[in-house]
């Protein structure tokens, strides 16, 4: 198959007459189907190809298209390279070895295609591995070592782990230290393992440091061998929290994880990863402590926070969906410890019921690989906001009885209890320390996805506006941005916001007077506390009057949460045409809803009899970088 930029097609023709008269069977762009998908055709070919040949020019090493067919060639170890001008490629490519046809008289007899003819390896006949003797079977440690070393290079492999399905063997390669997981009793049909193996080629090609590299996928009979990178002493989010109970994780490493993970599921959806999921048996904690300088008699390690600062928790995702995995197994459940709790809704409740959900919000129809695409989305989101409150409250938040046999009761008892987890969040002893945080988890998990946040993307930014250094910097001027934009035009902000909640919650309309004008004032000055709301010195009066002025109408904690939501969507609606939407939407969200958060708790708070003409103990108010971090 040759790969080439169209500029340089009249030299590929002939290229390719050349080697057909030499006996080579050539495939390029000509012969596309014009009904098929181009890009799916082409990579088809490119990995059915014996070998890939690269027309390398100036015109292919600015071609998008040119890189990524080599870049797969190169992965699937199939690549060949010739150049016409004086032209090489940067990494991976300058690694191997190019054939100069630069001065190419279209000779097929030429020292140059004399080259690449001998350097095609054209397919040999499988030898077959020696089989298991007597007394060895496929998983014996000896055989295994023996087919590694036979079908992938990977030298010394021993065996450090068992269960229940599968085994994990160490071994290496070159330098590199390699993991390789044998998962037992892996009889796929073609297609599936089709699947797979292009979900590990493209998976290799992710860069991100939390991801563990996933480089090869082994087949032999039943036995299905994953090559990933070995992490040396890292252990699993739930042995961590099961060891060392929910301190394990302060709100400032669950995101600092969190970021890490959502960073990397974004550049994971950007290289087309269709896969990917995230379970806690996948999830490692690497903690690197600075042992050096606690050990250094130079430096004095007063205090116990002193050392926590001195600690960083790296997280590792493996990209490979085992429980999807595991569902094509012909032994073993969907359901156990480790998965079923963090499985979102439209696993079980599938395609049709998501579009029911999503459809109606986007306005548009999702077929094909949008709807696998927005699928993914909000199922990523569902699980980190399920890893998060794992982390945070030490234990997982529900999970299938170990005695529930029925898979359909166990869908059942998932599917009731994911719908009650946002009152879970509500509810956690963590929400006050971690209110900000509480409010982008209940947002995830979600049960309807329409719920959820807009994107992968939107999680990031929420996220990262958490995490110190971008909140210290941009948040206060994002939101002071956001709210003067709205103010200029206020009352249309307040009309719009009003039409917004009234839709939202209909018997609240009938709660207001026809004239809104005090209305509209009484917003603006709640809307200027609320913003300001961490940064108060004194009890935030102003809100706490917005409260019991409405608590008179019989207002509930649901209702100030309505509020809430219809707050936020209101400035989105108002921002829609600014370059820093997504960042000022996300700097909006952290700093409003604590004091939303506020507002719910002086709802609940005692009859204004009982306290009228006291002054309100004020609540437990964080610093501004208190609530970024917690």
């Amino acid at each position: 198959m040759i790969s080439y930029s169209h500029k340089d097609r009249p030299f590929v023709v002939k290229l390719a007459e050349a080697l057909g008269k030499r006996g080579i069977d050539v495939w390029y762009d000509r012969h596309l189907t014009p009904r098929g998908e181009f890009s799916q055709q082409i990579e088809e070919k490119i990995r059915d190809a014996t070998a890939v040949l690269v027309v390398w020019s100036n015109n292919a090493h600015a071609s998008k298209y040119v890189r990524a067919e080599a870049h797969l060639a190169f992965t699937l170890d199939n690549l060949m390279h010739v150049t016409i001008e004086d032209c090489f490629p940067g990494l991976p490519f300058n690694t191997q070895h190019f054939i100069k046809l630069a001065d190419w008289d279209f000779d097929a007899s030429a020292p140059g295609i004399d080259e690449i003819v001998s350097a095609i390896k054209l397919p040999q006949p499988p030898q077959p591995l020696p089989g298991p003797g007597l007394r060895e079977s496929r998983t014996d440690p000896e055989y295994v070592a023996r087919f590694l070393d036979a079908e992938a290079k990977i030298k010394g492999a021993k065996r450090i782990a068992a269960g229940d399905l599968s085994e994990v063997y160490r071994g290496q390669y070159g330098r590199r230290q390699l993991a390789i997981k044998a998962i037992r009793n892996a009889a796929f049909r073609n297609e599936i393992m089709q699947d797979f193996s292009e979900e590990i080629a493209i998976s290799s090609n992710l860069s991100h440091p939390a991801f563990l590299r996933i480089s090869n996928v082994l087949f032999d009979e039943d036995i299905c061998f994953i090559v990933s990178d070995h992490v040396d002493g890292a252990q699993t989010i739930g042995r961590k929290i099961k060891t060392d109970g929910a301190a394990s994780f302060s709100p400032g490493e669950v995101i600092d994880i969190l970021n890490q993970l959502c960073q990397a599921i974004v550049e994971a959806h950007v290289v087309g990863l269709r896969f990917l999921a995230v379970t806690p048996s996948q999830i490692f904690i690497k903690e690197d402590k600075t042992q050096v300088l606690v050990q250094d008699t130079r430096w004095s390690i007063a205090s116990e926070s002193d050392r926590k600062r001195l600690t960083k928790k790296n997280v590792r995702l493996s990209p490979i969906n085992f429980v999807q995995f595991k569902a094509h197994l012909e032994k073993g459940a969907i359901w156990n410890d480790h998965s079923g709790p963090f499985m979102a809704p439209e696993f079980w409740l599938g395609d049709s019921w998501f579009r029911q959900c999503m459809e109606p919000v986007l306005g548009k129809n999702l077929q094909g690989e949008e709807l696998n695409r927005a699928k993914s989305d909000k199922s990523h989101q569902f699980a980190l906001g399920m890893v998060a409150w794992s982390m945070l409250a030490g234990r997982i938040p529900f999970a299938p009885r170990s005695d529930d046999n029925d898979p359909k009761s166990k869908e059942r008892r998932f599917l009731r209890d994911s719908e009650k987890f946002p009152q879970q969040v509500a509810k956690a002893r963590w929400r006050a320390d971690a209110r900000a945080l509480a409010r982008i988890v209940e947002r995830m998990v979600h049960r309807n996805p329409a719920m959820r946040w807009p994107s992968m993307d939107q999680v990031r930014l929420l996220i990262e506006a958490l995490d110190g250094d971008y909140a210290a910097d941009q948040l206060d001027n994002l939101v002071k941005e956001a709210y003067q934009i709205v103010r200029d035009e206020k009352n249309l902000f307040c009309k719009a916001f009003y039409q917004r909640l009234f839709q939202k919650a209909r018997h609240l309309q009938a709660k207001f007077p026809s004239d809104m004008s005090r209305q509209h004032r009484m917003l603006d000055f709640a809307l200027g506390q609320l913003l300001n709301f961490n940064q108060l010195q004194s009890e935030p009066t102003t809100l706490t009057q917005f409260v019991d002025r409405h608590r008179e109408l019989n207002l509930s904690k649901e209702d100030f949460e309505v509020f809430g939501n219809a707050l936020v969507e209101t400035f989105d609606a108002g921002l829609a045409r600014e370059n820093e939407r997504h960042r000022m939407l996300a700097a909006l969200e952290i700093v409003i809803w604590p004091g939303i958060f506020y507002m719910i708790q002086q709802c609940a708070a005692p009859a204004l009899s009982s306290v009228r003409g006291q002054r309100r103990s004020p609540p437990d108010r964080h610093r501004r970088r208190d609530v970024r971090t917690g």
